[in-house]
């Protein structure tokens, strides 16, 4: 039996992963922000969920992914529950909601090759995005 190589990984499957070194199923935690599951691999055409849990207190929720052989690119932007920028989302198979303000969740359905790479979650706390001046 010849082992697995990526191309024919590629070729017949989507690969999903989180980074992080866990098996796959499992939650990769990294300062303190969770995503699950680490590592998936689905067929064409299958829909995939991914989860991110940001760090307790964090309001701020951003999505990015990194596509094979390309540069980490900017997905989606939450502030608590709302989404504040999604201008990075590739196309209308993407979806991420954020409903109560903690976790989020992207989805990709129907998942196609090129929609393949590492995903990534980061969280933040609130950062001032208007600044008015106080009279005096």
């Amino acid at each position: 039996m010849r082992a697995l190589r990526e191309a024919d990984l590629q070729r017949a499957h989507r690969c999903w992963s989180h980074p992080g070194t866990q098996a796959p199923g499992h939650t990769v935690e990294s300062a303190g922000v969770t995503q699950s599951p680490n590592h998936r691999v689905i067929e064409k055409k299958q829909a995939v969920t991914l989860r991110c849990d940001p760090i307790s207190g964090h309001a701020s929720l951003y999505w990015y992914r990194r596509a094979v052989g390309k540069e980490i690119k900017f997905l989606v932007y939450f502030l608590r529950k709302d989404k504040q920028d999604d201008s990075g989302m590739p196309n209308e198979r993407f979806s991420a909601e954020r409903t109560e303000g903690t976790f989020s969740t992207l989805k990709v359905q129907p998942a196609e090759l090129e929609d393949s790479g590492v995903y990534f979650c980061a969280s933040s706390q609130d950062t001032v995005l208007q600044s008015h001046a106080v009279p005096v």
